[in-house]
C-alpha cells in the first residue's frame, strides 16, 4: 500500500510509483539489445522531467531520493545521455546540496 493508502497493484495511485516503474521499465529495455525500445524509454522518461525536478525540489526525502535515483539511470544512458537537458533543468545546485547532507 502507498501513502494514500491504495493497494500497491494499483496503477498509477501516486506520480512516484509511477516513476518507479518507468525506471524498471528503463532497466529491462537496457538488458535487451534493442536500442530502439532503449531510445524510446529515454524519450519518455524526458517527458517526466518536470515531475522529476518537482520530486527533487520538494521536501519528502523519499521522493527526493526516488527522482535523484531516476536522474541518475536517466544520465547513465549509454548514447547521447541528455546532459544538457538536465543542466537546463537546474536541478544540478540541489544534488550538490544533496552531498552536503
Amino acid at each position: 500500500r502507498c501513502k494514500r493508502n491504495v493497494p500497491l497493484s494499483f496503477v498509477g495511485c501516486c506520480p512516484l510509483k509511477r516513476i518507479r516503474q518507468r525506471g524498471m521499465m528503463e532497466d529491462q529495455a537496457n538488458d535487451g539489445s534493442d536500442g530502439n525500445v532503449a531510445r524510446s524509454l529515454a524519450a519518455s522518461k524526458l517527458e517526466q522531467l518536470p515531475a522529476m525536478v518537482q520530486g527533487v525540489m520538494g521536501n519528502d526525502p523519499a521522493v527526493q531520493t526516488e527522482c535523484t535515483t531516476q536522474f541518475r539511470r536517466l544520465l547513465s544512458i549509454e548514447k547521447n545521455p541528455p546532459i544538457q537537458q538536465v543542466i537546463d533543468t537546474h536541478v544540478v545546485p540541489r544534488f550538490v546540496e544533496f552531498l552536503s547532507r
